[in-house]
């Protein structure tokens, strides 16, 4: 059976040469990701990434922890592509009968689309501890199932910090919100508990 380990992304990373390890590790957060097989930890270290590889990712039909790994806000993804804003994070499943649960944790978050989406069935997600700003939308749960959200910063977005739509069993707490044009929007959904948010 697999033994969960952890991949190593780093900004002086190579894509092709590198196997992921802490000695040799992969250049993009997506590489990575497609490494995983399942129960791994991506662990991204401290640097700035953008562009291909590094925005629009897919975390499609995957267990994995994804975290940045010095620390809380050391590893920061840009989502400015040059000419327009890109969408980050995207997790979703295509057989969503098949247990899956991804964790997203500790990263800065700058000039996106979207900071992270969970759509298509996806179920038990975590995302905590990050901190997300200059953006159009923060965080958006549609048919998603067990979503817990706590302790993210988000500031400065075009429209919801916190969006729920058709989310079962949402969880939301200790979450701070600043400078948002309105606050949690929670529209369709069987359970949602939201609360020490600020």
């Amino acid at each position: 059976p697999h033994q969960p380990r952890s991949i190593y992304v780093s900004t002086t990373g190579d894509n092709e040469m590198g196997d992921g390890t802490i000695a040799n590790p992969f250049q993009s957060i997506q590489r990575g990701i497609d490494e995983v097989v399942s129960n791994d930890t991506v662990r991204v270290l401290t640097g700035t990434y953008s562009y291909s590889g590094n925005t629009n990712i897919s975390i499609f039909d995957k267990t994995l922890t994804l975290i940045s790994s010095d620390g809380p806000g050391t590893a920061i993804i840009d989502g400015f592509n040059g000419a327009s804003y890109d969408n980050i994070f995207n997790v979703s499943c295509g057989i969503c009968t098949t247990y899956h649960k991804v964790g997203i944790i500790g990263f800065r978050i700058e000039n996106s689309s979207m900071a992270v989406q969970v759509s298509a069935g996806a179920s038990d997600v975590y995302i905590a501890e990050n901190s997300i700003s200059n953006t159009t939308y923060g965080l958006v749960i549609s048919s998603a199932n067990t979503v817990i959200i706590e302790r993210n910063l988000i500031k400065r977005t075009n429209n919801a910090p916190i969006s729920l739509q058709g989310a079962d069993s949402a969880f939301v707490f200790k979450n701070t919100i600043d400078s948002a044009y309105f606050g949690i929007d929670l529209s369709v959904g069987n359970y949602a508990k939201i609360f020490n948010n600020i």
